[in-house]
């Protein structure tokens, strides 16, 4: 099967923009991880200081903020990210294989 350059400088593109964007995220992801596990101080006065600013304007309940407090501060958020951080990692690595694939079955043809 022979395919247009076109069609392959787009799908190579693709790959390596969708490869881009997943690292990035997973970049993103872990350094959020890092904080929340590493630098549990740190994450717990920012939480602080975002609950004194939506109450300062009015916008929080009680109940919701303190909801909202415990969640980011449990394990499940903890775990959220840990999923996130891998899930974007593994397409990430993912991303590559298939544009090394492709490139090399792009690459097996004869050009036109």
């Amino acid at each position: 099967m022979r395919f247009r350059p076109e069609f392959i400088n787009a799908v190579l593109a693709h790959f390596v923009r969708e490869g881009v964007e997943c690292l990035l995220l997973a970049c993103f992801f872990g350094a959020w991880l890092f904080l929340v596990t590493r630098r549990r101080a740190l994450w717990s006065r920012y939480l602080a200081a975002a609950m004194r600013f939506w109450q300062k304007l009015g916008l929080s309940w009680p109940r919701l903020t303190d909801l909202s407090r415990r969640f980011f501060e449990g394990r499940a958020f903890t775990y959220i990210l840990c999923f996130l951080t891998l899930g974007f990692s593994a397409l990430t690595v993912l991303n590559v294989g298939m544009y090394f694939h492709w490139r090399r079955i792009f690459h097996m043809q004869v050009p036109i």
